[in-house]
């Protein structure tokens, strides 16, 4: 009998080993609705830093991440930064050499839209870079310190904190970018400028975007966006070539990138609302009021 639960012992933890241990150069395939899948390992005692490629769940299945809350590949990634022909946006990013491109959020040879974080950094259109991205949850990597107009500063500071050294609302700057309707591009940019800067330490050319600050004000506090809203990861860039005024593999402007609302924080995680998950509690909450009704009758 301790035989038995000796190897049944042995054999689970070999395929958490495994499975923890194994590479993903060779998991990836589609399924029939096209997307992709792969198998990851249940930690219950998460690691030292859960939201990396190696996560902290038993599995998921379809498009779900294997990093929180998007797979994003590491290191540097050359991608070709140009303007918005129909000028909705800042930038767009179209990267050219991930590999592996299965395992993660980004793709190549896919546009994305960009917004600057910092007005005084260069990002000249129309030229390659190198391409960093992050999330934006959780703690961001030791990269040691960058020289910026802010000074030297780690990552966590160039990318989280305004020039005054207080922290970014992140979750204001979602409530702007979900609902810049009606705004132009300069108005929307500005009034991100407004918290990734810091209020006086950006020149501003409009003064509509003081209408979305106030409205981020007022509504932004803790702001989540619908599930076919937008989310954004980080971006830091250097040059890959020679740019006017920005020296090869010099630090560039930084970014927010923004990305659709994962789905498994809609449906597995339910973080937001889901509008079919919505309509059931309805239902549920319908049926439960009328079961309390028919409870109350026959008290009667």
């Amino acid at each position: 009998m301790l035989r038995r639960i000796f190897l049944l012992f042995f054999l689970s933890f070999s395929l958490t080993f495994f499975f923890i241990s194994s590479s993903y150069a060779d998991d990836c395939w589609e399924n029939d609705e096209g997307c992709k899948t792969r198998f990851v390992p249940y930690l219950k005692t998460p690691l030292k830093t859960p939201f990396n490629s190696k996560t902290f769940r038993y599995y998921f299945r379809g498009c779900f991440p294997i990093s929180f809350p998007y797979n994003l590949p590491d290191g540097w990634n050359l991608a070709h930064m140009y303007y918005d022909e129909d000028g909705e946006y800042t930038r767009i990013f179209n990267f050219k050499d991930i590999t592996h491109e299965c395992r993660y959020a980004i793709k190549n040879e896919e546009d994305y839209n960009a917004w600057c974080l910092d007005q005084n950094l260069m990002g000249v259109p129309d030229y390659d870079y190198l391409v960093r991205t992050f999330n934006p949850i959780g703690d961001l990597p030791d990269l040691g310190t960058f020289d910026t107009p802010k000074g030297e500063v780690t990552l966590e500071e160039f990318l989280k904190q305004d020039y005054n050294g207080d922290d970014i609302p992140f979750d204001k700057i979602l409530y702007i970018i979900n609902n810049r309707d009606g705004y132009s591009k300069a108005e929307v940019q500005e009034a991100i400028w407004y918290y990734t800067m810091g209020d006086g330490n950006f020149d501003a050319e409009t003064t509509r975007y003081m209408e979305l600050v106030n409205a981020a004000e007022e509504y932004g506090d803790g702001y989540r966006p619908p599930c076919d809203g937008k989310w954004f990861i980080f971006a830091i860039t250097k040059a890959a070539e020679e740019i006017p005024d920005l020296p090869p593999c010099q630090l560039g402007q930084p970014f927010i990138i923004e990305m659709p609302v994962p789905r498994w924080m809609c449906w597995r995680w339910t973080l937001l609302e889901r509008q079919n998950k919505y309509k059931y509690l309805k239902k549920w909450k319908k049926k439960w009021d009328d079961d309390d009704d028919d409870d109350d009758d026959d008290d009667d």
